[in-house]
């Protein structure tokens, strides 16, 4: 993964030496190194927290000294899904079928809780920051965890195979949950009471994204179809039809007017929310294409491939307006800069790199010798 901040500027970047490191942008520089393998920012940027497999504990970290504040004792030395609460009050952790929250500023462990099966995966904070939703690779079972008390409030059950995708909606009111077993169901958050199920896909479901107004749900399949769905009624409102191979990702308009779609039918599409049709179709990727993300400023969108390119494309014509070389394997994530100016991009050659948007070239790159696991940036809104 691959994220901006308005806070730091400082890349991390997480490997498989179990080493995460931190680096200056304006220099390229190192600057610190923790322990670990897979991490998590606080929201002020001032702490990290880290884990490792192998290894009985979660780190928090001071970012600017480098020095640790707390640690977080762990039964199951394995490695572990980690997240910091949006306030940073709590930090909560999957550790194999084990759940485990801590109070930050005690280092208490708050709760502990086995889950049925499998490796716990993922772990979703609500918006305002008071649940956590988290899956296992295995179960078909969501579970809800109070945040103020670390208890599990609640077992969300329904889906027949395991749980793909979870999303909540930017209300806080639904969360929506995709599975392979071709369904997508609507939770009411509160209650857990299941709102709604959509059946209409036929094969497995890989992406969500809810409408910016929460009215609505997105949702990209093997079956090589997008569906729109109003939330209230159930109703199918709108299907996209066009590509011809499984919907890698799905993504809402800041505006909430059109949606982009990254397939391994190697193109991207831009459809037009309103009539289902679609604007354009960007070719030129040779292999599947997986991230996809819109400017924040302007009328273009950046998409990543197996095919090791990242292109800039104007939406308004279709045409391909930038072109990022350097990247000898697969990429794995793309994210703008909040200005803009600068894009991210993460790829499976084991380097992270930041490029110029406007001359195309590269600012800064992180090498290391070992193939990238997760990577996290941070950076300001101006450099």
């Amino acid at each position: 993964m691959i994220f901006f901040s308005k806070i730091l500027s400082v890349y991390a970047s997480a490997h498989n030496d179990k080493i995460i490191r931190l680096w200056d942008l304006h220099t390229g520089r190192e600057i610190q190194r923790f322990f670990g393998e897979t991490f998590d920012f606080s929201p002020d940027g001032k702490t990290i927290a880290t884990a490792a497999g192998m290894d009985s504990y979660i780190y928090l970290w001071n970012i600017s000294t480098g020095n640790e504040i707390k640690r977080f004792k762990v039964e199951v030395n394995r490695k572990c899904t980690l997240k910091l609460s949006p306030n940073a009050k709590f930090i909560s952790a999957g550790v194999m079928k084990k759940y485990y929250m801590w109070d930050v500023s005690t280092g208490i462990k708050i709760r502990g809780f086995d889950i049925d099966k499998g490796i716990i995966e993922s772990i979703v904070y609500r918006p305002n920051g008071n649940l956590i939703a988290s899956v296992s690779n295995k179960e078909k079972i969501l579970h809800l965890w109070s945040v103020a008390t670390g208890f599990e409030i609640n077992r969300l059950e329904g889906h027949k195979k395991r749980i793909y995708s979870i999303c909540f909606s930017p209300d806080n009111n639904t969360i929506a949950t995709a599975s392979a077993d071709k369904t997508v169901i609507l939770w009411d958050v509160t209650t857990g009471d299941q709102i709604k199920q959509f059946e209409v896909h036929t094969k497995g479901i890989r992406s969500l994204s809810f409408t910016p107004d929460s009215k609505g749900i997105l949702s990209g399949s093997r079956d090589k179809t997008i569906r729109l769905w109003d939330i209230t009624t159930g109703l199918e409102i709108k299907r996209f039809l066009g590509h011809t191979e499984t919907i890698n990702s799905v993504k809402f308009s800041p505006d909430g007017l059109n949606i982009l779609s990254g397939s391994s039918d190697k193109t991207i599409r831009l459809w037009d929310v309103s009539t289902g049709f679609e604007i354009y179709r960007f070719e030129g990727h040779t292999s599947i294409v997986m991230p996809i993300e819109f400017s924040p400023i302007d009328n273009s969108m950046a998409t990543g491939s197996y095919d090791n390119n990242v292109y800039l494309w104007d939406i308004t014509t279709g045409l391909q307006i930038k072109r990022f070389e350097g990247h000898t394997d697969s990429i794995k994530s793309i994210n703008f800069s909040p200005d803009g100016n600068k894009i991210a991009t993460g790829s499976f050659d084991k380097t992270i790199r930041i490029w110029d948007i406007h001359t195309t070239q590269e600012i800064k790159r992180i090498i290391n010798k070992k193939k990238l696991l997760l990577c996290d940036i941070a950076l300001p809104e101006r450099l």
